[in-house]
């Protein structure tokens, strides 16, 4: 769980996975829930494919808030690129149990929300690297966000 309880001008933070391999192909879900927040712009994901050489090297997110929307972006040496732009869904349940899921095959990329695919990509910038959860409020209100039931499959 991440309380954040002082945010000055934003907040981004992110914990790798703890594993030592660097993957190529998988199959990723994860579940979030916002506890508490007083707003809409708390957004929760998953980081995936981030170089081990830092961000500067790539990496891709995606990622779903509290106002039903969803995200996928891509960093590389020119900072944040969007990739799907911000979009709503319906399969978002805001303050409820979300799960989410990332499938990469090559170059492919499949992006589900609770269950329901949301988004799918081609997009051959970065081939292989880390893994990591993050959270991310957009403005100075405090939140509590959770998480449970993650889930790695290599292929």
């Amino acid at each position: 769980m991440w309380d954040v309880t002082t945010v000055k001008k934003g907040f981004l933070y992110w914990a790798n996975h703890s594993g030592d391999e660097i993957l190529e192909d998988f199959d990723i879900y994860l579940d979030s829930k916002v506890l508490e927040s007083e707003t809409e712009k708390v957004c929760s994901g998953l980081i995936f494919r981030r170089s081990s050489a830092g961000w500067d090297h790539g990496g891709y997110a995606f990622m779903i808030c509290n106002s039903g929307a969803f995200h996928v972006s891509y960093h590389g040496e020119n900072d944040w690129e969007d990739i799907s732009g911000w979009q709503y869904s319906t399969a978002i349940q805001p303050r409820d149990w979300n799960r989410i899921e990332v499938s990469a095959r090559g170059d492919d990329f499949t992006f589900l929300i609770n269950s329901l695919v949301v988004y799918e990509m081609t997009d051959g910038r970065q081939k292989k690297g880390d893994l990591a959860l993050f959270v991310q409020i957009t403005d100075q209100n405090p939140a509590r966000v959770v998480f449970d039931n993650f889930g790695l499959q290599p292929r």
